[in-house]
C-alpha cells in the first residue's frame, strides 16, 4: 500500500493529485495531510469530512472518485519510486544526463565525437566547429557585434563563415589538397566542415588508418584555426609550406604520445602515414 504517500496531494494513483481532481471533496477533508493508509481499513475506504458531501457537485466528485477507488488493487509492499526514462524503472545517472542534454543542447546532425589520440582542448574546439559555435566574423555580425568587416582575413575576398575558413579558402583549399598529398589518398572536395567527418566514417579503411586520419583531420582543423588567429591578432606572416609542415608535426606528437600499443616511426610518418603503425 502507499502508506506513505499523501492520499489528496500526491500522484500515487498514477491520474494526477485528488485535490486538483477533486476540489469540492477535498474541501470537506478535515485533514488534508492525511496518508492513503488513513483513508484505507480492512479493505474499506473511510472519509473524515465536516459534513456529509451534498448532491449536487459534491455528489459526483464522490461518485467518480468511488469508481476508480473500487478498481484499485492495495497491497502491503512499501513505496518506492520509478524511473520512467529506463527500462528497468530504476535511476541511472547516464539517462538523466540525457534528458537533460536532449533538452538543453543544441541539435547536431552527428554525435558527440571525442579523439583520445589529440588533447582535450582540440575535440572541444571540433565540437565548436560541427556546431558553428566558433568566433568566426559571420557569427560575431550575427550576435550584434560591430567588427570592421566580414570578409575573411586569410584571402579578404569572402565572406568568412566556418565552411569558407577551413575549406573553401585559397589557402585552406590548397592545405587539404597537400595533406592528401601526403596521405596519398585523392582529396575529395568537401562542401561543409560536416563532409569532414562524414568521410572518416564513409571510406573503407582499417582501424588504424581510421584513427590516423582522423588526428590528421583535426590537427588541419586546428592548425588552420590558430594560423588564422596569428593573421588577424599577431599580423603574421605566413608561408603556406609552413603550415603544412606544422600539420605534419602537430599530428605526430599528438598520436606518437597517446598511441600506446606500438611505436610510430618518424621516417614511416613523413612518406606514409596511413602505413605508420
Amino acid at each position: 500500500m502507499a502508506e506513505a504517500s499523501s492520499f489528496w496531494e500526491d500522484d500515487w494513483n498514477e491520474s494526477g493529485p485528488w485535490n486538483l481532481k477533486f476540489p469540492r471533496l477535498y474541501a470537506l477533508e478535515t485533514n488534508h495531510s492525511c496518508l492513503v493508509a488513513d483513508r484505507y481499513s480492512q479493505g474499506h475506504w473511510s472519509w473524515q469530512c465536516r459534513r456529509n458531501p451534498r448532491d449536487g457537485e459534491e455528489g459526483s466528485q464522490l461518485a467518480a472518485l468511488m469508481e476508480i477507488l473500487s478498481h484499485l488493487s492495495l497491497d502491503s509492499n512499501p513505496d518506492y519510486w520509478t524511473w520512467e526514462a529506463e527500462k528497468s524503472k530504476k535511476f541511472t545517472v547516464q539517462s538523466a544526463r540525457r534528458i537533460i542534454d536532449n533538452r538543453t543542447l543544441p541539435s547536431c546532425l552527428f554525435p558527440t565525437c571525442w579523439c583520445k589520440y589529440v588533447p582535450s582542448k582540440i575535440n572541444i574546439f571540433s565540437w565548436r566547429l560541427l556546431l558553428n559555435r566558433l568566433p568566426t566574423r559571420i557569427n560575431i555580425v550575427e550576435k550584434g557585434i560591430d567588427i570592421p568587416s566580414i570578409l575573411c582575413s586569410i584571402c579578404n575576398l569572402h565572406h568568412k563563415d566556418a565552411d569558407h575558413l577551413f575549406l573553401h579558402c585559397e589557402v585552406a583549399s590548397q592545405i587539404w589538397h597537400k595533406v592528401g598529398i601526403w596521405l596519398d589518398q585523392p582529396f575529395p572536395n568537401f562542401s561543409c566542415v560536416y563532409d569532414i567527418w562524414e568521410n572518416l566514417d564513409e571510406q573503407p579503411q582499417t582501424r588504424n588508418a581510421k584513427i590516423i586520419k582522423e588526428v590528421i583531420f583535426l590537427s588541419t582543423v586546428w592548425v588552420i584555426w590558430n594560423f588564422r588567429n596569428n593573421v588577424i591578432f599577431n599580423n603574421s606572416k605566413f608561408q603556406r609550406s609552413n603550415i603544412v609542415d606544422s600539420i605534419v608535426v602537430k599530428s605526430f606528437d599528438f598520436l606518437s604520445s597517446r598511441y600506446k600499443k606500438s611505436s610510430i616511426d618518424w621516417n614511416m610518418w613523413l612518406q606514409s602515414p596511413l602505413n605508420s603503425m
